[in-house]
């Protein structure tokens, strides 16, 4: 799912919540603008925030929002300054 765009965001999590049995969900996003960040558009900072952070922070309220138990979740991406993956 392209999680750069806040529709597909609601329907990823609506679809990882329609499967059966979850106990563990990973996570791997990330990426985003290289080189000189004043040389790059504002749009591809949004990308990288919205990948690197918005839709992790949703992954886990969405989880912690529903009753226990939760599922083990393990995010894998990038940091936000874009510079080097955590």
């Amino acid at each position: 799912a392209d999680v750069s765009i806040a529709p597909n965001q609601e329907r990823a999590l609506n679809l990882l919540f329609e499967l059966p049995n979850v106990t563990k969900i990973f996570c791997m996003v990330g990426g985003g603008p290289y080189g000189l960040f004043q040389e790059r558009a504002f749009k591809d900072h949004e990308w990288a925030w919205q990948v690197t952070y918005v839709f992790p922070a949703r992954l886990v309220h969405a989880i912690l929002s529903r009753p226990p138990p939760w599922p083990q979740v393990i995010l894998i991406g990038s940091s936000v300054a874009e510079s080097a993956p955590d």
